[in-house]
Formats: structure tokens, sequence, C-alpha cells
């Protein structure tokens, strides 16, 4: 079991039962998400993402443990169910021959005294969210995507939000320890097409779509016209935005076992492709391949891209590959052995968004169209 968070493999007899963005359960550990699959080679990428009742990472689960896709119980509902049917009726009883007399009616007695105020009850948790990494609509074929939100959240599987400008969606499932959520595009007609983006920050609201509209009522009788208030100071001017073209940097979450990481994304080009740069430390072997980390999924290419780069280690200067998957994850090649890389790359979202970017560190210029 990998650390809550954190990412390891599971090789199955047979795979066809599961799929990307899903909840399984392996027997002895818990419940896990499957974050990639290789079907080639029988691999399940999986996260534990702090499920209640997991096992503590480092346990081992056997093999020919039972792997199932099931997600854990929800909660319990707080609505009661429907009342039963009336029952029969019983037989009345027997008529009394005594009745018996008419009590006194009592004295009121005296108003006590008010009690002491209470205690301030907990703050409650917030109705709203907001997106900690930008979201992209996903294609209709799909109609499935994952956002990310910057704290717990109390919403719930089968509950409709509404993501930033992008419309209504359902909640499919919630994991990451109630920070990351599947969710569902309902297609309603005032929803944003696929493409376009939430960036982060974005409120993500508990709202559904707006019902019918009911007939107009009888106008009331008008009110005389009010006085003309004075006009307020004018507001400080606000801080200038950045290009349009240009969206927010998102941190690259690095693997277990590299360090000193500051690479992070962003997309570029009003969406069309997305550049990725910084710097990222661990140990690469001579002509070895080491996986970086899983991207976000609006930054995913349509293919496999590998893009030469340059590796520094003090006065050392040597070049190496990226290869950044369509799934996402993303793998360093070492040319000889190095323990610091720093790269600058860029790559179209689709095939047809332009040519693959690459930045020489050496002469310190991008080799490639301009941007």
């Amino acid at each position: 079991m990998p650390s809550i968070g954190f990412n390891d493999f599971c090789l199955v007899e047979n795979y066809d039962a599961f799929a990307q963005g899903m909840i399984l359960h392996l027997d002895g550990l818990g419940w896990l998400d499957v974050i990639a699959m290789y079907p080639a080679l029988n691999r399940l990428q999986l996260r534990n993402t702090g499920y209640p009742g997991n096992a503590e990472p480092g346990t081992v689960a056997p093999v020919g443990r039972l792997v199932a896709s099931a997600g854990p119980m929800g909660p319990q509902s707080i609505v009661p169910g429907p009342p039963g049917p009336q029952g029969d009726k019983g037989e009345k009883g027997e008529d009394s021959t005594v009745e018996g007399p008419v009590g006194p009616k009592g004295e009121q007695g005296e108003k006590g005294d008010q009690g002491e105020k209470g205690e301030k009850g907990d703050e409650g948790q917030a109705s709203y969210n907001l997106l900690s990494t930008g979201f992209v609509v996903p294609a209709p074929e799909i109609r499935y995507g994952v956002i990310y939100l910057t704290a717990p959240t109390i919403f719930r599987t089968g509950q409709v939000i509404t993501i930033g400008e992008l419309g209504f969606y359902e909640i499919a499932t919630v994991g990451g320890v109630n920070t990351q959520l599947v969710v569902l595009d309902l297609r309603y007609p005032e929803n944003a097409p696929s493409g376009t983006i939430a960036p982060a920050g974005s409120y993500v609201l508990a709202a559904g779509a707006t019902g019918a509209t009911g007939p107009a009522g009888p106008q009331g009788i008008q009110g005389e016209k009010g006085e003309q208030g004075e006009q307020g100071p004018q507001g400080p001017q606000g801080e200038v935005g950045p290009p349009s073209d240009v969206g927010a940097w998102v941190p690259f979450p690095a693997d277990m076992g590299w360090i000193n990481n500051t690479l992070r994304s962003r997309l570029i080009l009003n969406g069309t492709a997305v550049q990725m740069d910084g710097q990222i430390q661990g140990s690469v072997p001579a002509n070895g391949t080491a996986q970086m980390g899983t991207l976000a999924p609006q930054f995913w290419p349509a293919t496999t891209k590998v893009f030469a780069v340059a590796q520094v280690e003090g006065s050392n200067y040597a070049t190496g590959a990226i290869l950044v998957q369509p799934i996402g994850l993303v793998f360093f090649h070492a040319a000889i052995a190095m323990t610091i890389q720093v790269f600058s790359i860029i790559w179209p979202i689709g095939d047809a968004a332009g040519a693959d970017l690459l930045f020489d560190l050496k002469a310190k210029k991008w080799i490639g169209p301009n941007y």
C-alpha cells in the first residue's frame, strides 16, 4: 500500500473489468483509484487517496488476492424513507358505563427566570469550494472528468454542482480525502462546449439548473419615486491581468523519490499548447529512464511527445530526453548518470496545434517556432 496521495503498480490477470478514473477494492489493502492502465502488461497504476478503512502504508497484499471494481460504502442518507401503509383498524372496545368528573383548571404558574446564554457552536463547513487546478470540459464521447479542490468538501456522490462558468455537472465519485471529484457533464443547453477551460480558483457550488418559469403574478401598485442617492466615491483601479492567451501555472505533482521539485505547467497560445519548465532532482543512471510523475488531465497531449533537452549538473553539460505520454505520464531518460535536470519544453494539445518546441539551456534560446 503506497502512502496517501502516492501511486504504485498492480499486476492483474484480467484488466477488462477496470477503467481509468474508477475506484477498485484490493483485498487486504482497501480502496484505490485507477490512475492509468497498461493493457499490454496487465498492469494498473493505483493511487492511495486515503479512503476510510484502508490499510496502513507499506502493507503488502500477497499474490492471488481479489481485485474488484467496487467503491467504499457511501454516507447513510439523512432523509427518512416513505411511511408504510396504514394497518387494519382494530375492534372497538366495550363502552364504559362510568364517566369521571372534570377536574378544576389549575392556576397558571409564574414565569421562570431567563436561562444563561449558551456557548457559540462550531463554525460550519463552507457550502462552496475552489478549483486548485484548471479544468477542461471533456469531449462529448467521454463526458467524464476529474476536478481537484483546494479544501475537503461536503459534496456527495449524485449531487449536482456548477463549476465556474462551465455549467452543471453530477458528482460520480468523491476521493482524494474529499478533494478530488469525478464529475459527469450533464450536457444542459447552457453548459459550456468541450475544450472550454475553468481556471484555478473558479468557484464550485452546489446548485441545480433553473426550473421552468411560473406564470407572472398580477402587477402591484407602483410606489412613489424615491430620492436619488449621493454618488459614491470611485474605487481603486484593479491590477492588470495576464495576457488572455496564457493560463495560470500549475505545480507538477512529482512521484515519490524526487526532491527539490520546481516543475510547473500552463496552457499557452489560447489553450492549444502546453508549456512545462523548472527543475527536479533525483538519481537517474546512465542510459536509464525514470518516471517523474503524472500531469493534470488538461495538459495531456494527443500523442506521445519526445524532447531532446539539456541537462545541467554543476559545470557538466549533456543531453537527455523527456517523454510525455497521452495519459499524462512524464519520463526522464539520461544520456549520462545525472542527479539534477533543468528543462523547458512546449507541446501542442492536438496533433494539428503546431510544432513541438524546446529551450536549449546552454545557448539560452528557443529551438523551433518562436513564441
